[in-house]
């Protein structure tokens, strides 16, 4: 087998986050937040599953700058699970 490849390689993860935690809540909305555990605070990615058990993977996140997330359009009652990645 022989040939060329290509590309940009993928950006390496952020460093694994320390103190993820429930910063704040509404009726509507989840406030997390957490630390850096060094370097970038830049592409961690956040998801939300119904229930009480967090998301497997974070296949479906959505990728956020900082160290803060809001979730919103969530529904009051609704028990709700995070996965930080």
């Amino acid at each position: 087998l022989s040939g060329e490849l290509s590309g940009t390689p993928d950006q390496a993860a952020p460093p694994d986050p320390t103190s993820f935690a429930l910063a704040s809540r509404t009726n509507t909305s989840l406030d997390f937040s957490w630390a850096s555990g060094g370097g970038t605070t830049s592409d961690y990615r956040i998801t939300v599953n119904f229930g009480a058990t967090a998301p497997a993977n974070c296949g479906t996140a959505t990728t956020v700058a900082g160290l803060i997330a809001s979730v919103g359009s969530l529904s009051a009652g609704t028990q709700y699970s995070a996965r930080l990645c």
